[in-house]
């Protein structure tokens, strides 16, 4: 009886969620997010099909550990450790003392998913102009149609919650003072699953105050110093999970290598050996693999049909008035893009698992489909001033 109740709540919420953008942006949008959830779904019954045949998953240990221990060392598990730890202390509460199954722990982190999709979907809706089109298919809701988008939001797990964390992130800061509550939610969500994602956006939009020219001195100050204070409080607790002792680029370095190493003696098929990438390969790897050369399976096949879409648009991106198309951007698109390129840089000298690589970018690819939907936007109307004079 409690696991129809917690399905019927999570479907409940997700009616009411695209009942409210129905009603606020009108019955195309409306439409547009009814596509995006039912793909997502999609993927979740896909994604339930795929962990419960791989004993060794995430999702599946998480949701095993919660069903076998009890309260007090869920509590021990919570209060003591943080990122896999905390997973296996939350999941008791799940698996064991609500007693639900796999499937329905599923769905509802599918539902905390599709609300971080939506989030994201209705920024690009506010904040894109123009609609561009590739191959005469519009691009949007197009790219947030994308498979790997929606299968590392849908699990139970870590990737799911700093996905909504993001989210939840980029959300409060669009209207710091009407939404701070969300922004503190995004906060607690990262110090207790990944604290380095929140350093990551935290540079990034203190590089993107900084370099803003229409903002007054004295606040480039003020917002510097707080950013600044974060970092701070951050760095501290991202050495302690990184076992670095000091912050150093050779720390940095030997940490990357021996963790790019460790992954790549993966056994799942995926692996590749970074190690003797030079950073812009590396990069490239982190954002555009795998590709047609990597395929191994339907997933890989699918992801790769996806990184060639991305990479073509990618290109087209810096084939345009790169500088001028940041300056002309949105706040917030700005602060993504930073957050992007700083992600991309430091993961992708750690990664070296095509899998692992997918499910950490996934932390930054609604920002890439945001900002690759700004810039195409941008020089849309960009051309239509020109050929108007």
């Amino acid at each position: 009886m409690l696991e129809i109740v917690f399905v019927l709540i999570c479907f409940i919420i997700a009616i009411k969620v695209i009942r409210n953008t129905t009603q606020t942006y009108g019955n195309k949008v409306g439409y547009q997010l009814l596509w995006v959830y039912f793909i997502h779904i999609l993927i979740s019954i896909i994604y339930v099909y795929i962990t419960t045949t791989d004993r060794g998953n995430d999702s599946l240990r998480y949701w095993n550990t919660g069903r076998v221990i009890n309260l007090n060392e869920a509590l021990q598990y919570i209060i003591s450790g943080r990122s896999t730890n905390f997973m296996f202390g939350l999941m008791y509460f799940f698996a064991n003392f609500l007693n639900l199954s796999y499937i329905t722990c599923t769905l509802i982190f599918s539902t905390l998913g599709f609300i971080a999709i939506k989030i994201f979907f209705i920024i690009a809706y506010n904040l894109v102009p123009y609609n561009s089109s590739f191959l005469k298919v519009r691009l949007f809701p197009l790219l947030f149609l994308l498979p790997n988008l929606h299968f590392w939001s849908v699990g139970v797990g870590k990737d799911t919650l700093v996905f909504l964390a993001v989210a939840l992130f980029f959300y409060g800061m669009i209207d710091v003072r009407k939404r701070a509550a969300w922004t503190v939610v995004s906060i607690v969500i990262f110090a207790l699953v990944r604290a380095h994602v929140l350093m990551m956006l935290v540079v990034g939009f203190a590089i993107t105050v900084l370099i803003k020219r229409k903002l007054n001195s004295f606040y480039k100050v003020l917002i510097s110093l707080i950013f600044v204070a974060g970092i701070i409080v951050l760095l501290p607790k991202v050495m302690e999970i990184a076992n670095i002792d000091e912050v150093s680029v050779e720390d940095y370095s030997n940490f990357a290598s021996h963790k790019a190493e460790a992954l790549s003696r993966s056994h799942t098929g995926s692996a590749v050996d970074i190690s003797s990438y030079p950073l812009p390969i590396k990069i490239l790897t982190y954002l555009y693999r795998p590709t047609f050369i990597d395929i191994n399976g339907i997933p890989a096949l699918l992801a790769a049909f996806e990184n060639l879409l991305l990479l073509i648009l990618s290109i087209k991106i810096f084939r345009s008035k790169v500088s001028e198309t940041y300056r002309n951007a949105p706040f917030i698109i700005q602060g993504m893009l930073w957050y992007t390129l700083i992600s991309a840089v430091l993961f992708s000298m750690s990664l070296g698992n095509l899998g692992i690589m997918l499910r950490m970018r996934n932390m930054i690819l609604p920002c890439m489909i945001i900002y690759i939907l700004w810039n195409m936007s941008y020089s849309y109307s960009s051309k239509l001033k020109t050929n108007e004079k």
